[in-house]
């Protein structure tokens, strides 16, 4: 069976396993609650208007699709990323240079939450691997109108990993296993850690730049 991710299981997965499992293999949806429903409409009143608005100030507006990515259009609107067995919908793709464009979504809060950022950081994944470039921020708009800039490296980097620490005859070996070969020494638990810290920040600097594979959100191993 062809399972594909999109963000909403991304997104569902952070809250409960058990519910992305449910949105990746049951036909049947079950129904919304009230206060989804008054969040999804928001969103897309909200998302609306803001699309309106920029195709009123701007004549470089077209709908994506590769070719006109490929032509470096300013923006790139209704953008349904796909990637594998990835799926990704992001409103609006603004153009920052040559290369690369920064995927904006929208909200039908005032407030941004974790899941929030969450669906950016997907959209991000998708993207970078269309592109071959990973963009450095993204935007989220909430009900007012208010635009908020996450740096999509800065939120990796405030994640927090488990680590694994196993003691040897010398000192400790520490590893994060959740990053593939983030591993370090020390010979206290307090040089290990601060070993394993900087090692983490390294290993997620490299592959955000990199953009050769996916950064892991942490496991929930404790």
């Amino acid at each position: 069976m062809n399972v594909v991710i999109t963000s909403e299981i991304v997104q569902a997965y952070s809250v409960c396993p058990r519910k992305a499992y449910l949105l990746m293999y049951e036909k049947e949806e079950g129904a919304l609650h009230e206060y989804e429903k008054i969040l999804i409409r928001n969103q897309l009143v909200n998302q609306t208007r803001n699309l309106e608005l920029l195709k009123q100030k701007n004549i470089d507006v077209y709908p994506y699709n590769i070719p006109n990515l490929k032509k470096g259009y300013k923006f790139l609107i209704d953008a349904n990323l796909t990637y594998d067995n990835f799926q990704a919908y992001c409103p609006i793709l603004t153009r920052f240079n040559k290369l690369s464009y920064d995927p904006t979504i929208f909200i039908g809060t005032h407030t941004v939450n974790k899941t929030d950022k969450l669906q950016l950081m997907f959209i991000n994944y998708v993207l970078t691997e269309i592109q071959g470039k990973s963009s450095d921020k993204g935007y989220i708009i909430n009900i007012t109108g208010k635009s908020r800039r996450l740096k999509l490296l800065e939120y990796y980097l405030s994640l927090k990993y488990p680590i694994s620490i196993y003691p040897e005859d010398e000192g400790y070996t520490v590893l994060i296993p959740d990053l593939t070969g983030c591993i370090t020494q020390g010979e206290t638990l307090e040089e290990v850690i601060e070993n394993i810290n900087e090692a983490g920040e390294l290993w997620i600097e490299r592959v955000y730049t990199s953009a050769k594979k996916e950064i892991p959100l942490p496991s929930k191993r404790i």
